[in-house]
């Protein structure tokens, strides 16, 4: 089935020129996509983002021989879906629910996701306070930069390094406890 953006292209030529390129990749766009999100819901809607990218695009897209055609579309792919799970700030501390598919890796990836998620439960309380608000402020409150920036009076140009440092404060607290959980065994 044609997507709607597609088929409300005015010029009868662009509209089928994307069509075809609809037709011929779109299995590539979203493997490409799905690769990245994990998420059926996320590919679904970034396969709309990418065909408005393409669409904006069209002229480029005529000059391109077959093989250019696919690096590019497959570039704009990969980058609509990282710059979705760049600017996802809740992936850190949301639980991924299992897709209802046959696929063992988003079953494995479910339970990674749901260890991960208890084993930083195990060590919150023993962060400290900073780490734990830098970390409930960006990806639990979604609170911007700047406005961690006013709660902590500090500039805003160092709160994205704050978070990474606290972030590396929780995975290397999660380490520490793993390692001795190991070593009692």
């Amino acid at each position: 089935m044609i997507p709607y953006l597609i088929l409300a292209i005015e010029d009868d030529d662009d509209r089928a020129f994307m069509t075809n390129l609809y037709m011929k990749y779109h299995l590539l766009l979203y493997k490409e996509i799905l690769e990245i999100t994990h998420n059926r819901w996320d590919t679904e809607d970034l396969m709309q983002s990418v065909l408005v990218k393409l669409i904006d695009r069209i002229d480029i897209l005529r000059k391109l021989s077959e093989h250019q055609l696919i690096a590019y579309i497959c570039k704009a792919a990969r980058h609509t879906a990282f710059n979705h799970c760049r600017d996802d700030k809740s992936s850190f501390f949301v639980e991924v629910e299992p897709e209802n598919t046959a696929s063992q890796y988003n079953t494995e990836d479910f339970i990674i996701k749901k260890e991960q998620m208890a084993n930083l439960l195990l060590v919150w309380d023993t962060l400290d306070e900073n780490t734990k608000y830098l970390l409930s402020a960006r990806y639990i409150l979604n609170k911007s930069g700047k406005e961690i920036a006013e709660d902590l009076k500090i500039p805003p140009n160092n709160v994205r390094m704050a978070i990474v440092r606290a972030k590396r404060k929780a995975l290397r607290a999660m380490k520490e406890r793993e390692e001795k959980v190991d070593q009692t065994i």
